[in-house]
């Protein structure tokens, strides 16, 4: 295959690539205050596990994982672009000229991705509130919440 459909071929890829980090984060945000905002609101199916502790921990830190779970993704992806943008500069080098193009748009303010770094902030910010959330969620559930779902139950 010529070097000129390969280029465009991984362009390609790399802008799926970055769709795709974008969609994850857009969801996991949507989903993981979706989610608490569901266990909030309905306290007593949150509180009825109040008593088993293995089961409640897991309700409220399932965001939590899903969370990590996409930061690792997130990291996957960022290492695949980076692979893509690798050989894209390597065609460029043989193809064009001698000019290090990738290091010079990693290097740029003006492009449109900024990278790794603001997705990386994204995802420790998101586990953290939901991490905090989750631990919010199970000291109410032992501590405070089962005398309240008693009183509603009598």
């Amino acid at each position: 295959m010529p070097s000129f459909q390969q280029f465009f071929m991984h362009i390609e890829k790399v802008k799926k690539l970055h769709v795709e980090r974008n969609s994850m984060m857009r969801y996991s945000i949507a989903a993981t205050f979706a989610y608490f905002g569901w266990i909030f609101t309905h306290p007593d199916i949150a509180g009825s596990f109040q008593s088993y502790f293995l089961i409640s921990a897991p309700i409220w830190l399932l965001p939590f994982g899903f969370n990590l779970f996409g930061w690792w993704r997130n990291r996957v992806l960022i290492n695949t672009i980076q692979k893509h943008g690798e050989f894209l500069d390597y065609l460029l080098r043989q193809g064009m000229a001698e000019r290090n193009y990738f290091q010079e748009y990693l290097e740029s303010e003006d492009r449109e991705h900024k990278g790794a770094h603001n997705t990386e902030v994204y995802w420790r910010a998101i586990i953290l509130i939901s991490f905090v959330t989750a631990a919010g969620g199970i000291l109410t559930d032992t501590l405070f919440l089962s005398d309240a779902i008693a009183a509603i139950r009598k």
